[in-house]
């Protein structure tokens, strides 16, 4: 008997026990059995069983009814992810693309160094694509952190990315997320692409994998906004909004004449008429800010298959400076600092020629952020970050911070990438109306 018939055993053991509205399920099977139909003349994927729309509607159901059913599918390869998001609800957008039929199996492998890599599924758009996948290795050896690009019609795709967990694995196995978000949007007729993979082992191991989406792209819907409001003497512009079916991106710029910095908007959820709520990315790309650092987009969970009539974004504690205080002054040579914010009880010690740390009060749970940026020497020239590591405990936010330069010489002057200060006030914009 093969994996799959006794999975079928297993689940339909546990399906018996689940009442589900047999009307809504006829209608689901009726539905899944056409489109069924019509896939099987054009393309073969792995798990055949589980590939209809009927019985990944059920799937749905089931699980957020039944765990037993929910561990008996997420022993199904590629199904595992599936299950985490409908179950935990960790990004209610990329659920409801799963319920949506809108979460495309892939199902192609390849090995390379004794280690298999398969692309279980992903789900795309024009702004990016979220790639499910598993590697395995027969030697049941350790694998270490890799690197991800995606290619579409062979041209590499300039992109930023996120992963959820590569380390958590057993028995030479791991299964793990990866939401690209790209630079530039695709073309929405885009159908082949290419998922590279690059393992931190001894051989760097690169998988490189060529794929096609087996449906069409959704279009993303772009709502021009062109909207201020007024937050403690600051002004907002809100640009425009584009809801794909990964995601709901909305473009901010700050006005230059703003007597605060404003750092980043901590609270900010998207309602419809009914005051059902799309929160902020968990996992992936959660902001982005464009060449010149002018207008950052703010990216939300998805609201683009549940299609609300109304939409309203709601926006509290924006974290913010008085400009003239939005700065440190340090000099690191005589490990001095000359200048540092009077908020937040703030206390910095240079640690180094390059180093130093930040010990600030925890105004608000929420705060949970590197806190530097840019510094600038005497002579204007420019010194990034080369790393940045913060906790909390015992109600204080605590920074260690070194700088891409062997020493500082002179005053230099850093600037800050959050801070817990905030403006005074909140408030909400209409999206859709």
């Amino acid at each position: 008997m093969s994996l799959n018939d006794n999975w079928t055993t297993q689940a339909q053991h546990e399906l018996d026990k689940i009442k589900i509205p047999q009307e809504a399920l006829d209608q689901a099977v009726r539905q899944g059995a056409r489109k069924a139909k019509q896939r099987r003349t054009t393309r073969h994927v792995l798990w055949p069983t589980l590939v209809s729309v009927a019985l990944i509607v059920l799937f749905v159901i089931s699980i957020r009814v039944s765990p037993a059913f929910a561990s008996a599918v997420s022993q199904l390869p590629g199904m595992e992810r599936i299950v985490a998001y409908v179950q935990g609800a960790d990004d209610r957008g990329l659920m409801s693309a799963i319920q949506n039929d809108y979460y495309q199996p892939i199902g192609l492998s390849q090995e390379v160094n004794y280690k298999t890599l398969t692309i279980d599924g992903v789900i795309p758009d024009e702004q990016g694509m979220v790639v499910f996948y598993t590697i395995e290795s027969a030697d049941n050896v350790k694998f270490g952190r890799e690197s991800h690009k995606i290619y579409a019609n062979e041209m590499n795709i300039p992109s930023s990315y996120n992963y959820n967990n590569p380390d958590a694995q057993k028995q030479g196995r791991f299964e793990d997320t990866v939401h690209f978000h790209y630079e530039d949007p695709v073309d929405v007729a885009t159908v082949k692409y290419t998922f590279e993979v690059q393992l931190k082992d001894a051989k760097e191991t690169t998988f490189s994998i060529d794929f096609e989406l087996p449906n069409p792209m959704k279009p993303s819907k772009v709502y021009t906004l062109n909207q201020d409001i007024r937050i403690d003497g600051n002004t907002l512009h809100f640009k425009e909004a584009i809801v794909s079916p990964r995601n709901v991106g909305i473009t901010i710029s700050y006005d230059a004449e703003n007597p605060d910095t404003i750092y980043n908007i901590e609270k900010m959820e998207l309602r419809d008429q009914k005051g059902e709520v799309w929160g902020t990315i968990q996992n992936g790309v959660t902001g982005t800010f464009n060449e010149d650092n002018t207008e950052i987009t703010y990216y939300y969970q998805s609201s683009y298959f549940d299609k609300p009539e109304q939409l309203t974004l709601f926006i509290d504690r924006v974290q913010a400076l008085p400009k003239g205080e939005d700065y440190l002054l340090v000099n690191f040579i005589e490990r001095k600092v000359l200048y540092a914010p009077p908020y937040a009880d703030l206390k910095v010690t240079v640690t180094g020629d390059n180093s130093l740390t930040l010990n600030m009060q925890q105004v608000n749970d929420s705060f949970s952020h590197g806190t530097l940026w840019t510094a600038h020497t005497e002579t204007q020239e420019k010194v990034f970050l080369a790393s940045e590591g913060f906790s909390t405990h015992d109600g204080r936010h605590h920074v260690e911070a070194q700088y891409e330069i062997d020493a500082f010489v002179g005053d230099t002057k850093i600037e800050f990438n959050a801070y817990p200060h905030y403006l005074e006030g909140s408030a909400e914009i209409q999206i859709i109306k």
